[in-house]
């Protein structure tokens, strides 16, 4: 059991800097780059979501925080390769210019590979601390999450959207893949690792493919309606490029009640999952609280009542 029942901190950029240690005599733009990433504002969602996972499954905040890191970096490596001119084309991210906008594209490439190992040494870290079998399950989640059939396949599926039919369900499924795959590792990571219960895992399995899908289908409805300021993030590159937008595939008050509705079912998976030890609400209930936040007034706003 953990002895530590003190509620965790929430996830920072300072916490993710802490796991980044850029090397003495680092090659000058290959150094401004990778910092000029990691200075950005976030949400750090993904990371206060493993915490979440953590602390409902006993697991000691600090493995806990080494996972969210873990994958916060995989995410960061991910924005910066999306945003380059061959992918999305963006010019801004978390209210900045993009690093390939500042220090070009080969250093902002070779951020996020330094990103993506270094994620992948903090999980192996953790992975010794287990047995065979838990290390077998976390590297096949790995794999299936941010391999072939996870976020790689959802980004060559969204940079190739146009050639697709377009469909509602194709929209769906790269959601699944590209965000809620990330949200799938940072809720099954801890599980696995804590040895969870397969009542659990089933759970929090459902609750990330319902949270990838709200989290999706709120940017999509926020790059048609928000401009760059308010987003952070260059906007209404969806229907300029031909990308995967819910609401352009199925139209607005229907990508609105979708939303509304898979609001509705995480927040019945949440009541089935333990509370954290310590007591109190947990950082998986105060992320369905933001995420609830964020959706309500695109849902009032699209959705009849």
């Amino acid at each position: 059991m953990n002895v530590n029942r003190k509620k965790p901190e929430a996830f920072t950029k300072e916490s993710l800097k802490r796991y980044v240690n850029l090397p003495d005599g680092l090659e000058s733009t290959l150094f401004e780059a990778a910092s000029h990433a990691l200075e950005a504002e976030g949400s750090f969602s993904r990371a206060n979501i493993a915490i979440g996972a953590g602390e409902i499954l006993d697991m000691d905040t600090s493995r806990a925080e080494a996972i969210g890191a873990s994958i916060e970096l995989f995410h960061l490596a991910s924005l910066i390769l999306d945003d380059l001119p061959c992918m999305d084309d963006a010019s801004m991210r978390r209210s900045k210019e993009c690093a390939h906008s500042v220090y070009g594209e080969g250093a902002a490439i070779l951020a996020a590979l330094g990103f993506i190992n270094r994620a992948y040494s903090l999980l192996w870290d953790l992975f010794s601390e287990v047995g065979k079998e838990q290390q077998l399950e976390a590297a096949d989640l790995v794999n299936d999450c941010l391999g072939f059939s996870g976020i790689l396949d959802g980004q060559s599926r969204d940079i190739h959207f146009e050639d697709s039919a377009g469909l509602g369900a194709e929209v769906r499924q790269i959601a699944s893949q590209k965000t809620g795959s990330l949200i799938r590792l940072c809720l099954l990571l801890p599980a696995i690792l804590s040895s969870a219960s397969r009542y659990d895992k089933m759970h929090l399995t459902r609750l990330a493919q319902y949270w990838g899908i709200a989290y999706q289908v709120a940017d999509d409805l926020k790059d048609i309606y928000l401009g760059d300021a308010a987003s952070g993030k260059t906007t209404r590159r969806d229907a300029l490029l031909g990308r995967p937008n819910m609401a352009l595939a199925i139209g607005e008050q229907a990508a609105a009640r979708m939303l509304k509705d898979v609001i509705v079912d995480a927040e019945r998976c949440l009541c089935q999952l333990p509370d954290p030890e310590w007591g109190g609400t947990s950082a998986l209930d105060l992320f369905q609280e933001q995420l609830t936040s964020k959706a309500q007034p695109l849902i009032v706003a699209h959705c009849a009542a």
